[in-house]
């Protein structure tokens, strides 16, 4: 047998296991995502006070407690929320992937609300909605659909994290 046809046959064989792995790993840390433990920070009940209301809140400050947000939830507790936390000021773009109900999306950068967009709608197609941050954003809240107008929320608001 030629040497060089053993050769690309170990290539074909190697190349393959790679994909293989390589798939394997994506569909483990995809059924991690959707199914996995919650973050245990997400689970201390820390608050924030936006104006004078506060809110209970699980903090996303992981990204893969961003990722997850609140995808496949039934629903949220009144007063209550998640709270993405990131390092720096940037865009954000969220989405309603696997989203079950309605929510207010409130924009915060440096302990001021800076925009929201109420009513974000449960996806109906096969593409979800995505929404934007009017600037750069350091913290996002989402809380049940209605909040913002019902606790009359307004862009300049503080926004304090209460541990």
């Amino acid at each position: 047998m030629d040497y060089d046809i053993v050769d690309m046959i170990h290539k074909k064989v190697i190349a393959l296991v790679l994909i293989i792995l390589v798939a394997a790993t994506v569909l483990a840390i995809s059924l991690w995502l959707q199914l996995g433990p919650r973050h245990v920070q997400e689970l201390t009940g820390a608050q924030i006070k936006v104006g004078d209301i506060k809110y209970s809140v699980e903090l996303a400050e992981t990204a893969a407690s961003q990722v997850r947000g609140l995808s496949g939830r039934e629903s949220l507790p009144n007063k209550g929320g998640m709270l993405f936390i990131f390092n720096r000021p940037e865009p954000r773009m969220f989405w309603m992937y696997k989203m079950k109900f309605p929510i207010d999306i409130i924009w915060i950068k440096e302990g001021r609300v800076i925009g929201f967009e109420k009513n974000a709608p449960v996806p109906t197609g096969l593409a979800p909605a995505s929404f934007n941050s009017p600037m750069p954003a350091d913290m996002v809240l989402e809380v049940a659909a209605g909040t913002v107008e019902d606790d009359k929320i307004s862009i300049g608001a503080t926004a304090q994290l209460l541990r």
